[in-house]
């Protein structure tokens, strides 16, 4: 499983509790999910007893994105199906993450706009700014997992690779050359050894493509649509 970045977390975020987004991959069960993650903060903080829980249930076989709720929040699961926010589940049968995951978004975004029309102070407005919030980064974290948004810093370090791999190629081209250049004295053939050499150094650079870590979201994506 790509390791997921606990370091962002803090001891307020598993006092208070936290809902997150993860990436399940592919032979993992939504319990793997959940033991990765506590193992994970049980490191970090050095504690015995940390809750996590999950909303919805993905099959192994399955990827996509898993509610991982943390501390406090692991209540608010059973919170939310009695508010009617995430479906009930109807007997032993797992709940559907995909429908958890937009119902939460789309009980965010409804209830910023509870707290804007309230108008009750500077307090309702903080807190419709903080809930709004939470809603564009779940969805925007959604995004940037399905492969439709790459992170700037990331695209920022792709480019300076990338450029210094075309600088790395083209410096390198004469070295690779020299001998060869020297023992013909045919422009033709000399010509085409250039070209080749420089085909050469284009398809290398060509074939890096995309970061590995977002190209297989990003061809899922296309392929869906």
């Amino acid at each position: 499983m790509e390791k997921y970045n606990v370091d962002s977390f803090s001891f307020d975020d598993i006092n208070k509790g936290k809902i997150i987004l993860v990436d399940k991959p592919i032979n993992w069960t939504s319990f793997d999910v959940v033991k990765y993650i506590r193992k994970s903060l049980q490191l970090k903080f050095k504690m015995k007893k940390i809750k996590v829980g999950h909303a919805g249930t993905l099959d192994p076989l399955a990827t996509g994105l898993l509610i991982i709720c943390i501390g406090k929040q692991t209540k608010s699961i059973s919170e939310l199906i009695t508010k009617g926010v995430l479906p009930s589940k109807k007997g032993r049968s797992p709940l559907n993450v995909d429908v958890c995951r937009h119902s939460y978004i789309s009980y965010l975004r409804k209830l910023a706009g509870y707290h804007k029309k309230s108008g009750s102070g500077d307090i309702a407005e903080e807190k419709t700014r903080l809930t709004k919030a939470q809603a564009d980064k779940a969805e925007l974290e959604v995004s940037e997992l399905e492969g439709k948004l790459i992170p700037a810093p990331l695209v920022q370090d792709t480019w300076t690779d990338f450029v210094a791999n075309v600088r790395a190629k083209l410096l390198g081209i004469p070295s690779r050359l020299a001998h060869q250049m020297i023992a013909t004295d045919n422009y033709a053939e000399a010509e085409k050894l250039l070209k080749d050499c420089i085909y050469d150094a284009l398809n290398e650079l060509a074939d890096n493509g995309i970061p590995t870590k977002y190209a297989d979201r990003v061809e899922k994506h296309e392929t869906d649509i």
